[in-house]
C-alpha cells in the first residue's frame, strides 16, 4: 500500500518531480532534483536536492587534479571547467600544477624545456599527495551524498506538516530511483533543523532517520533518513507475489 502524504487537517499533498531543477544552472558534475508539493491543487513547497552521481565523478573527475580544475578554482590552459566533461590529460595537468605550484617549471615549459609524459606524470604523482587528503574528503562528503540543497514551504501552508512531507517523500524517491539516502543539510536553519529533530524524537513519524559518523569531522555525525532497506523490502514482495 502506498504512503499517503496529507497536511494536519487531512488534505491530501501531491507532489511534482524535475529530475533537473527547470529554473537553475547548475554546473557538472552537480545534478539538482526538485521536489514540488501541491495541496488543494496550489504550490505549498518545494524541496532541492544536491550531489555528484558516482558514475559521473568517476568518469569526470578521476583524479586530484581534475578536481582542482573543476571543483577547487584552478585554471588550465584552454580549458573552460563549466559544463566541461573531459578529464585532464597528463600534459594539461602538469602545466595547471606547475603554474600554482612551481612556475619556474611552467615558464621553461613555455621555453622549449619540455619534460617528457613519464616526467610529467613523475612530478604530478609525487605533488599529489599534498592534495589528495582534501580529494578525499570532498569525495567521501558529496558524492552519491544527496543533500538538502533549500527546502521552502510557503506562508500559507507552513505548520501544516508539508515539510515533513517534502522530506519523506524525497528520501523514498530517492531510494526507489536512484538507490541512494537523502541528508539534512550541513547548513541548517533553525526551522529546518527543528524539523529534523521532531523527525527523529517523534516515534510514531516512523520515519527512517540515521547517524553516521561525519567523513572529516570526528566529532560530528551526518544525519540521514534512508527507506533503501524499506524499498528493497517492497521490490522483493512484488517480485515475489
Amino acid at each position: 500500500m502506498p504512503p499517503v502524504y496529507e497536511t494536519k487537517d487531512g488534505t491530501p499533498i501531491t507532489f511534482k518531480v524535475y529530475e533537473k531543477d527547470p529554473n537553475d544552472n547548475v554546473v557538472a558534475p552537480w545534478v539538482l532534483h526538485k521536489i514540488e508539493a501541491y495541496v488543494g491543487g496550489q504550490l505549498a513547497g518545494y524541496l532541492k536536492i544536491s550531489y555528484i552521481p558516482h558514475t559521473v565523478f568517476d568518469k569526470e573527475i578521476p583524479t586530484v587534479w581534475d578536481y582542482k580544475y573543476k571543483l577547487s578554482g584552478w585554471s588550465a590552459d584552454g580549458r573552460n571547467r563549466f559544463d566541461d566533461p573531459q578529464p585532464l590529460t597528463v600534459t594539461e595537468a602538469y602545466r595547471m600544477a606547475t603554474r600554482y605550484t612551481a612556475m619556474y617549471l611552467y615558464n621553461e615549459y613555455d621555453k622549449g624545456i619540455t619534460p617528457s609524459e613519464k616526467e610529467q606524470a613523475a612530478f604530478l604523482k609525487k605533488l599529489e599527495k599534498q592534495y589528495l587528503p582534501d580529494f578525499q574528503k570532498f569525495e567521501a562528503f558529496h558524492v552519491d551524498k544527496p543533500m538538502v540543497d533549500y527546502i521552502r514551504v510557503q506562508d500559507d501552508f507552513k505548520r501544516q506538516g508539508v515539510a515533513t512531507a517534502l522530506y519523506k517523500y524525497g528520501a523514498r524517491w530517492l531510494a526507489k530511483t536512484k538507490q541512494l539516502p537523502l541528508y539534512a543539510s550541513g547548513l541548517q536553519q533553525p526551522e529546518a533543523k527543528a524539523a529534523w529533530d521532531k523527525m527523529k524524537t517523534t516515534p510514531r513519524m516512523r520515519i527512517p532517520i540515521q547517524e553516521e559518523p561525519h567523513p572529516h569531522e570526528p566529532d560530528k555525525v551526518r544525519t540521514r533518513i534512508d527507506y533503501r532497506k524499506m524499498a528493497s523490502n517492497v521490490a522483493c514482495r512484488f517480485l515475489a507475489g
